[in-house]
């Protein structure tokens, strides 16, 4: 059913969807070049429809099997229109005929990538801060990384373009957690929650009303359902999993002009202890643990100090540890967070990073 050549006879390799029993190879050297090329454009688009037609062409002019085009025209299947497929031309299987299936229709669907993975590594956050350390310094060889935030992270990650203070957008997290840990078998699954938010400053009352409740949705009600949505996507899964959220001091002190943050932090750290214990009570299937980092030198500590003492009353002190070089490096907090995770360390754990 290869290309062949004869008095009277035209050129011309299988029909649309027809797949021969074995590789064809042209033999047309001693053909002159252009028709040799029009003959192995004929060819390439009756066996795949246009696709893969310039390969073709590089292939009849070096003389070159033609086999992985003519083979089995899979790829072309995704981009048909089951309504439009023809029994017999060798798309049956697009519309559910024959075994179980088809090979092209579960190409369509979203793919578990998670065969061969040593662990499972979820960062909201991660395209700035602690939560790019944390993707930059992962300590599992073979790891798989799963971002989501409004913007890419630098480091290597499957990046998934989400606004956290969104509620709509937490269904769309909850499936790819889902998506990713179904079936999943390795050493561990990590969740991390690094996303989060200082700003609007100021006092309750006085600041942009749009801002405050976006900053609340993502800085408290975030943590609680994206937390919720991973403890669900475990189901699927049998490696020990660990959700890590990024605590404060905040969440037991007062600073006047962060009522929202300080709300939001201590919101997680009690979320923390309660389904710390419910998970305890299950049998530890998951650890929840909340771990204040301290003071380090990311873009939020750079908006605390260009804030006015109106604002934040105590905005002087955060200025000084700044000058006496008290700010700690993103990457070595993220070292010692990843450590953490490793301890034996009780279930509903609140810590504080410069005490553990």
């Amino acid at each position: 059913m290869g290309l062949r050549r004869g008095r009277g006879a035209r050129l011309r390799g299988p029909r649309r969807g027809e797949v021969p029993r074995h590789p064809a190879r042209l033999r047309l050297s001693g053909l002159p070049r252009p028709q040799r090329e029009a003959a192995a454009l004929r060819a390439a688009r009756r066996a795949v429809g246009g696709h893969h037609a310039l390969r073709a062409l590089r292939d009849a002019a070096r003389g070159e099997r033609l086999g992985h085009v003519l083979r089995a025209p899979r790829r072309p299947l995704l981009h048909r229109r089951p309504d439009r497929a023809r029994p017999g031309r060798g798309v049956r299987a697009a519309q559910g005929h024959g075994r179980g299936r088809s090979r092209a229709l579960a190409l369509a669907e979203p793919r578990i990538r998670s065969r061969g993975v040593s662990a499972l590594v979820f960062v909201t956050g991660g395209s700035s801060g602690i939560g790019q350390a944390l993707l930059e310094t992962i300590p599992w060889a073979g790891a798989r990384a799963v971002h989501f935030a409004r913007r890419p992270a630098p480091a290597a990650a499957a990046n998934h373009a989400v606004d956290l203070a969104d509620p709509a957008s937490w269904p769309r997290v909850a499936g790819v957690l889902e998506r990713e840990l179904a079936g999943f078998t390795g050493e561990r699954a990590v969740f991390v929650h690094a996303a989060g938010v200082l700003t609007p400053i100021g006092f309750a009352g006085e600041v942009d009303p749009a801002a405050y409740r976006a900053h609340v949705l993502l800085n408290s009600a975030a943590p609680q359902a994206l937390g919720d949505a991973f403890l669900r996507a475990l189901s699927g899964t049998r490696a020990p999993a660990t959700l890590l959220f990024l605590g404060s001091g905040a969440a037991h002190s007062v600073y006047e002009g962060w009522s929202g943050y300080c709300a939001g932090k201590a919101a997680v750290d009690h979320w923390t202890r309660t389904v710390g214990a419910e998970q305890k009570r299950r049998g530890d299937r998951c650890r929840v643990l909340c771990v204040a980092p301290g003071v380090v030198a990311t873009a939020m500590q750079d908006e605390i100090r260009t804030t006015s003492e109106r604002d934040f009353p105590d905005v002087e002190r955060f200025r000084a540890l700044h000058r006496e070089g008290a700010l700690r490096a993103p990457r070595d907090v993220a070292r010692e967070l990843w450590a953490l995770t490793l301890r034996d360390l009780p279930n509903g754990a609140v810590l504080d990073l410069r005490d553990a």
